[in-house]
């Protein structure tokens, strides 16, 4: 048993070592990670999505090509872009997603 936990001990060392001079060789080698810049809160971005909800109930810059569908969008879909909304179709669906995540959540709690 005490042989079993020194092989995984030294195991986990190696690889440790190994992965730390991967990361070394690659700096050197002048490879560039991606760094993105934070953007901001993710729970801001919630907020002013449903902020934008809350004001808007119609589409700012509606025409004839605005939507095909039969049904009107709902007033999250509002703040797309799509809509004259100042969102991405991106941050909406990340909005709704984080909803029906917080509903599954509390079904279970």
């Amino acid at each position: 048993c005490v042989i079993l936990l020194t092989i995984s001990m030294v195991i986990s060392a190696g690889v440790l070592l190994l992965c730390l001079a991967l990361y070394r060789g690659a700096r050197g080698c002048n490879i560039q990670f991606i760094r993105e810049p934070p953007s901001g809160s993710p729970y801001m971005s919630v907020f002013r999505v449903l902020q934008f909800a809350k004001k808007h109930k119609t589409p700012l810059h509606r025409s004839a090509f605005t939507y095909w569908e039969d049904d009107s969008p709902s007033r999250l879909d509002m703040g797309k872009s799509k809509y004259g909304g100042p969102f991405t179709n991106e941050q909406v669906e990340d909005v709704k997603t984080f909803f029906r995540l917080l509903y599954s959540l509390a079904c279970i709690l």
